[in-house]
């Protein structure tokens, strides 16, 4: 019955009629529970049109069908909500998802994400050290790039690039400050994490050259002031999840306070 929705045929349907609270994007990363070695992915939303009658979320593992989710819908006042959701295993895997439509027999598919995975997340912040770009243009800092490895939106130093950049990206080590980059160092470090948890590594790296260590701070008025290092950062990690479920923050930064006080360091 399940796989019947992935036979498409012609289905009056809007894409304004659908509306999604939570979905897979293309290539989006999840971190997976350290007990059970999975996690939720959530598609939910509501939809505004009669011309549906129920909603099937098909999964597929490495280009084999996996699992499915289906919820007959309810309207109240020509409007149902919908909440489906899919369990996927951590690991070296990708999945993609379909969600179909049917009404009588009749079924279009209206939403797809694909290359989603499951795995370890990491923070890094501090200065050019953890920034690690291709300073010298030697064209050597993606030899560790990896489809397993993704990052989320921009490391852009304009607060403006922040909110637009909401995309997920195969990492890159040889950029600096722009979409998708985590620099040659983060890089090698996570697929060396790849190799040996044999997992699926997201990294998110908002480290800023030439910076001191007090221009790091959280400003506690506005946590996620996109004007200030720490916001840009958090606001990278809230809108990819990965804030409350990252294993590790690195820290990697001193130079630039190495005539200071070392009681102030301590204390920032």
């Amino acid at each position: 019955m399940f796989l019947g929705f992935i036979l498409v045929s012609s289905l009056s349907f809007a894409s304004s009629q659908i509306s999604f609270v939570e979905q897979p994007q293309d290539g989006q990363f999840y971190c997976r529970d350290l007990i059970t070695n999975e996690a939720v992915v959530p598609v939910n939303g509501s939809i505004a049109t009669l011309d549906v009658d129920e909603l099937a979320l098909i999964v597929f593992k490495d280009g084999v069908y996996y699992k499915s989710d289906v919820e007959s819908l309810i309207y109240t006042n020509g409007q149902a909500s919908f909440d489906l959701a899919v369990t996927i295993a951590a690991g070296l895997h990708n999945y993609n998802f379909y969600l179909y439509a049917q009404k009588s027999g009749i079924r279009r598919q209206i939403m797809s994400a694909r290359r989603i995975v499951c795995g370890d997340a990491f923070i890094i912040d501090g200065q050019s050290n953890a920034v690690a770009s291709d300073y010298h243009q030697e064209g050597l800092a993606n030899e560790s790039q990896s489809n397993w490895v993704r990052s989320y939106g921009t490391a852009s130093l304009n607060a403006a690039d922040v909110p637009i950049d909401a995309e997920w990206y195969i990492a890159d080590g040889i950029g600096a400050y722009s979409s998708g980059c985590v620099g040659a160092w983060a890089l090698r470090c996570a697929n060396r994490l790849m190799d040996y948890l044999q997992m699926p590594i997201a990294v998110i790296n908002g480290a800023v050259g030439g910076t001191m260590i007090a221009w790091h701070l959280r400003d506690n008025l506005d946590p996620e002031n996109l004007s200030t290092i720490y916001g840009r950062l958090l606001y990278r990690a809230n809108k990819s999840g990965l804030a409350s479920k990252a294993r590790a923050i690195i820290w990697h930064q001193g130079e630039s306070d190495g005539q200071g006080d070392p009681l102030t360091y301590l204390a920032n």
